[in-house]
């Protein structure tokens, strides 16, 4: 069994991106949150987000 992980994100600028274009933060969609982050992949773990 895969160990899991639970992201509680309540808003803030931890959750956002940089937009290459100009430079501007944008909320980072959290079903693609492996893109974001691939080191998150090399867990192996199950991850949900709230």
């Amino acid at each position: 069994m895969k160990p899991s992980v639970l992201i509680i994100y309540t808003g803030g600028t931890i959750g956002m991106a940089e937009r290459p274009e100009d430079g501007s933060l944008v909320p980072v969609n959290f079903d693609e949150l492996s893109k974001e982050i691939p080191l998150l992949e090399d867990f192996g773990n199950n991850i949900y987000y709230i």
